[in-house]
């Protein structure tokens, strides 16, 4: 279900008042024997105000004062005119035609919906919701929602796209975007130090106890709305990408990420990914899952973090630890090699389980002592996992 939140009207000039259109929309375009659902076109309906601009930014495939843009399901649309309020500001524009202002202080309209969210349940088996922009709908309709929702199925997983707050995480939702990591991820590219990017792994107040970080370096509106992901990351993909498995929370892998595509796929629009025989980060991202799952200091439930004694502000490094089980991330995060670097470690002795050195990748198990972390050369990019248990 979807609302407006910042509405401005459109009306359509060539539209005629009394005629309204049925259309059937699929419900997962991909998914054809999940059936589709009708929405109507009419001459008048309400839209985003973000979906509309006068001065697109680079990458913006919205409507603009130069383009047309297709309604989801529906007709071609091109701007013709405005009307403005006293400020200048525009007072209509468009936005897709089956999207509804909805009323919350309406509760028969609150039951409503929740219906409408446990049939996907109990119906056809999904195993939660991702919720966009869910700050603009009252917490209070989150919390009976999720409470009537779990009652049917307690292993639902409730993911908010957006960035964590205590009202979102205290009783409704499992997870929310990791924004904060994001934007300092995007800030290594241009070589900037370390501590920045550390805030974005520290683990939020704002996330309670059982809520956590959905890590991510892509998804389908900054794919589509902004670069592909070589755009935005490049060399540093690589270290950023084994970041978001070991960081506290879970990892975000979105269409093409296993090889890096290239290319900013069509939004709400058929745009089938060109794969590569053997996508390149295939087998990185599966053994990274392996390694999430098989070391208990990874898991989404732990919010264990130590940041560890570096001797050079590019370099990043960090342990996490769960009973005897330590997961350490050492890496260079600089576009230029850095030499003679000490981590302090927080073992004598384990294995170094992945490492990459700016060019490959090496997932075989070798043994690594505190001291091989002394004094040591880094390639740009380059970084080590190391794993120890209370033995090592």
């Amino acid at each position: 279900t979807m609302a407006v939140l910042d509405p401005n009207r459109v009306v359509v000039d060539n539209y005629p008042e009394d005629k309204c259109d049925e259309i059937k929309v699929p419900i997962n375009p991909n998914k054809p024997e999940l059936g589709d659902y009708t929405v109507y076109f009419t001459k008048e309906f309400y839209m985003e105000r973000s979906d509309f601009s006068e001065n697109p930014p680079k990458g913006f495939f919205r409507l603009t004062t130069e383009n047309e843009v297709r309604l989801k399901g529906a007709y071609y649309v091109k701007f013709a005119s405005a009307e403005r309020d006293e400020n200048g500001e525009i007072t209509f524009s468009y936005d897709w035609s089956d999207i509804a202002e909805l009323n919350y202080d309406n509760y028969e309209m609150r039951a409503e919906m929740i219906k409408a969210m446990q049939f996907w349940i109990e119906e056809v088996g999904i195993d939660g919701f991702r919720c966009d922009h869910a700050v603009g709908v009252p917490a209070s309709f989150w919390n009976a929602a999720v409470y009537k929702l779990k009652s049917v199925n307690s292993e639902i997983m409730m993911l908010a796209e957006i960035t964590a707050a205590q009202s979102l995480t205290k009783y409704a939702f499992d997870s929310c975007y990791n924004d904060p990591l994001y934007g300092q991820a995007l800030s290594v590219k241009g070589g900037v130090a370390t501590s920045t990017i550390e805030q974005g792994v520290k683990l939020s107040s704002h996330y309670v106890e059982g809520s956590f970080p959905m890590n991510y370096l892509d998804n389908h509106d900054k794919n589509s709305y902004d670069e592909s992901i070589v755009g935005r990351f490049g060399d540093t993909y690589e270290p950023l990408l084994a970041l978001t498995f070991t960081a506290p929370g879970y990892p975000l892998i979105y269409t093409g990420n296993e090889q890096a595509y290239d290319h900013e796929i069509e939004f709400f629009e058929k745009d089938t990914v060109k794969w590569e025989e053997e996508p390149k980060y295939a087998e990185v991202i599966k053994e990274l899952s392996a390694l999430k799952l098989d070391n208990k200091a990874l898991y989404s439930s732990n919010r264990d973090i130590e940041f560890l004694e570096i001797s050079n502000s590019h370099a990043f490094a960090f342990s996490r630890t769960s009973g005897d089980n330590t997961v350490v991330y050492v890496a260079n995060l600089y576009f230029e090699g850095v030499d003679d670097v000490t981590v302090k470690l927080p073992f004598e002795n384990a294995k170094c389980v992945m490492s990459y050195d700016g060019e490959n990748f090496d997932f075989e198990d070798k043994d690594v002592t505190a001291k091989d972390f002394e004094n040591k050369n880094y390639k740009p990019y380059e970084f080590y996992i190391l794993v120890a248990d209370a033995k090592a």
